[in-house]
């Protein structure tokens, strides 16, 4: 019951996010409503050269504060390296090596 539950705000702050119109990816919300909601972050960090970590924290609130934080972390390979265009604080183009990245596709049922 709590898995479909979660599933359900997940989906519901996923599609309250979507951008129909195409303008761009632009966050509608600026601040979230605390009186009964769920907030969901979703992000990788690079390690070392062969692993990376996907964090997915869950923030809920009910009554205008926020009653508990659910941090979940993943320990996933590394993708690699690739290189990548970059400009220095002159202004000069330059090639630079940087940690490749995952994609995130979040799927709703």
């Amino acid at each position: 019951m709590k898995k479909i539950w979660l599933m359900a705000a997940f989906a519901a702050l996923v599609l309250c996010s979507c951008d129909p119109d195409g303008s761009g990816n632009e966050d509608k919300t600026k601040e979230v409503d605390k009186d009964g909601s769920v907030e969901v972050t979703v992000s990788v960090k690079h390690l070392a050269n062969q692993r990376d970590v996907v964090c997915i924290e869950r923030k809920f609130y009910a009554g205008g504060i926020e009653r508990r934080t659910v941090q979940s972390l993943d320990t996933v390979p590394s993708l690699g390296m690739t290189n990548d265009k970059a400009q220095d604080d002159n202004g000069n183009d330059t090639t630079v090596t940087v940690p490749k990245n995952y994609q995130i596709f979040i799927t709703v049922k």
